[in-house]
């Protein structure tokens, strides 16, 4: 429960959750507002009460759009981490286990990583620690459980009965470690791939015949990557101090990447255009108030 007057901005608001938390830090994270069918980032500067607006539908043809209360409405406000930097797994337990830990596993069973077979013999074994503890009569239960232990794209590359040999192997070399010691684990190991912390999109592009028409369009604190969703190779990396001009428009997001010969312009149609423009802004925005903060001061005095 956090108190909101009139004037609370989403920023204090999310410096006072993250204290509630006894977060290290409030940096890094972020609010959305989610209602019916439509999630949105909530602006830092804008005062909270201004959100609890209705996100506009756009009315089917011949239909009349009914007027809605928003009294009537549920609003969920979602506190989350939303910029990956200065995330060092074992330095901040309460943010690794309420935020880092749950927010990377549905990312790496979707297959977004790329990982070889031991990685994910030992990250079963932890995945398995997590859900079972020390239980070992749910050993029968694995080839039941590979959705929740295994990248969904990796699962049919083995039987069920070896990847349940490959994971019980694993689990018992980590016998002694706690639940808890298992998530930080499972976050140290992962944390070293180059797509840790990255936020993944669905594109569809046809401006670069280099490129596949289907990528995966990646943000990390590196900046954004291209990649190609079918073997996970990086077909480009543009780092954010590149991109002179980035925006979006419906379904289609658009940004200006400056080379040392020319200007390139990518545009790619997502139904999360919006999504990622402001993610792209948020870290823009972040690395120019470091460089503010870092900038010396100039001598007051002569």
């Amino acid at each position: 429960l956090v108190e909101v007057s009139s004037t609370t901005t989403n920023r204090e608001l999310r410096y006072s959750i993250a204290a509630q938390l006894s977060l290290s830090s409030p940096e890094g994270y972020g609010l959305y507002m989610k209602a019916t069918h439509k999630m949105v980032s909530l602006d830092e500067d804008q005062y909270f009460f201004d959100n609890l607006r209705l996100p506009a539908d756009v009315p089917k043809k011949g239909k009349k759009v009914k007027e809605v209360n928003p009294s009537n409405v549920l609003f969920l406000v979602i506190f989350r981490r939303k910029l990956w930097f200065n995330v060092n797994p074992g330095k901040d337990l309460v943010a690794d286990l309420t935020f880092h830990f749950p927010q990377e596993v549905p990312r790496y069973l979707r297959g977004y990583h790329s990982c070889t077979k031991e990685d994910m013999f030992n990250l079963g074994g932890l995945l398995f620690r997590v859900a079972v503890d020390s239980d070992r009569s749910q050993f029968v239960m694995i080839p039941r459980m590979l959705n929740e232990l295994i990248p969904a794209d990796q699962i049919q590359i083995m039987l069920p009965e070896e990847w349940k040999k490959n994971i019980i192997s694993s689990y018992n070399r980590q016998s002694g470690i706690t639940v808890q010691e298992a998530k930080i684990a499972f976050l140290t190991e992962i944390s070293n791939w180059p797509t840790f912390g990255s936020s993944f999109f669905d594109v569809k592009q046809t401006c670069e015949p280099d490129y596949p028409p289907i990528l995966w369009f990646t943000i990390s604190k590196k900046g954004v990557s291209l990649i190609d969703p079918k073997t996970k190779e990086l077909q480009v990396m543009h780092p954010f101090n590149r991109i002179i001009e980035y925006s979006s428009r419906g379904n289609f997001f658009q940004m200006t990447i400056r080379t040392l010969v020319k200007s390139v312009i990518f545009v790619c149609e997502t139904s999360q255009a919006s999504t990622i423009e402001d993610l792209i802004k948020s870290y823009v925005r972040m690395y120019e108030e470091q460089k503010q903060i870092t900038r010396p001061r100039k001598n007051m005095f002569f």
